[in-house]
């Protein structure tokens, strides 16, 4: 299976800038993580919301303009969004695709260089993904694609 990750930082200015024709001419992919999305699903542009006739879902965060993760496959897994913490899910920060045996994880980790109270986020959200419902607990195979915030 071949996965990219990608941090858009801002999936409308990604169009703009030629997302969707680089979607379309790279090598052939399974699944693209998409990080700093920046949109709610309705917001995305239409070039973006499927491309090469993919499934394609979206996590946006609750505050507009902000993080939110995108996961586009092949073929159609079940998505699961967030990980169970309401601290970080309403920061649309993570976005799993289950697949028959591996579950591929689009996730944007808050930066610690932003100060003491980010550095303890990040740890907290380390800690809560790792009692999250992936792994042993579904015996699947995890896969992350994690990007960190840049503060």
């Amino acid at each position: 299976m071949r996965v990219i990750t990608l941090n858009v930082n801002g999936i409308r200015s990604a169009e703009r800038r030629g997302l969707a024709r680089w979607l379309a001419r790279v090598e052939p992919w399974d699944v693209i993580c998409l990080q700093e999305v920046r949109a709610e699903e309705a917001d995305v542009p239409r070039s973006l919301r499927a491309p090469r006739k993919c499934t394609a879902a979206f996590h946006a965060a609750q505050r507009k303009g902000y993080a939110g993760v995108g996961v586009y496959a092949k073929t159609g897994p079940t998505f699961v969004r967030g990980f169970g913490n309401n601290e970080f899910d309403g920061e649309g920060r993570y976005l799993q695709a289950d697949f028959k045996e591996l579950s591929v994880i689009s996730l944007y980790l808050p930066s610690g260089s932003a100060g003491p109270h980010r550095q303890a986020a990040t740890g907290t959200s380390r800690t809560s993904r790792s009692t999250s419902r992936t792994g042993a607990a579904t015996r699947r195979t995890p896969a992350s694609c994690p990007r960190s915030a840049r503060g």
